[in-house]
């Protein structure tokens, strides 16, 4: 049978080995799509209102300055598996419903090897950067940069010395 890629869908699964997330693709049989008459664009679209919901209006409520969006969702237990994508109507071109999962197959790896999602890489000026996030509960954060710096510099070379070793030393 012959197979297209259609869809790519996160799985919220993290590889601490590899560092990335999982991505499942739907890969989408030729002819069971023809016949049934439902378009690449009508599955994903599906999809994605499965997973991340749809904007369905704005709220305006007396006495709040920001509008409140209102957002369709599924119930999150009836979209939390393989099998809860799989048993998902789409609508063809004639009008009867078709299940996803007779139209392909779910696949997290090719190859034998999972697909993961690209990380994105951060720059600044051309340069890229790391940036790393710490809770330093109940010290100052001043106290803890000045710990990270002192991690980093060897046992002889101190960057801070104390006062007296700063003075010049021909003061009188």
């Amino acid at each position: 049978m012959q197979y297209a890629p259609v869809v790519k869908l996160l799985l919220l699964k993290v590889l601490p080995a590899v560092g990335g997330l999982v991505v499942l693709v739907l890969l989408m049989a030729y002819m069971s799509g023809a016949l049934s008459g439902v378009s690449k664009e009508t599955i994903a679209q599906t999809l994605d209102f499965a997973l991340d919901g749809l904007p369905a209006t704005v709220l305006q409520v007396p006495g709040e300055v920001n509008p409140l969006w209102v957002n369709l969702e599924i119930d999150r237990s009836k979209r939390s598996s393989l099998a809860d994508l799989d048993e998902l109507y789409v609508r063809g071109e004639q009008g009867q419903m078709v299940q996803i999962g007779a139209l392909g197959d779910f696949v997290a790896e090719r190859d034998g090897q999972p697909i993961l999602e690209d990380k994105t890489i951060y720059r600044k000026n051309l340069r890229r950067v790391v940036y790393v996030f710490a809770d330093v509960a109940g010290r100052p954060p001043a106290d803890a940069i000045l710990d990270i710096q002192f991690d980093q510099v060897a046992e002889g070379d101190c960057p801070l010395r104390p006062a007296r070793e700063r003075l010049p030393r021909n003061r009188v």
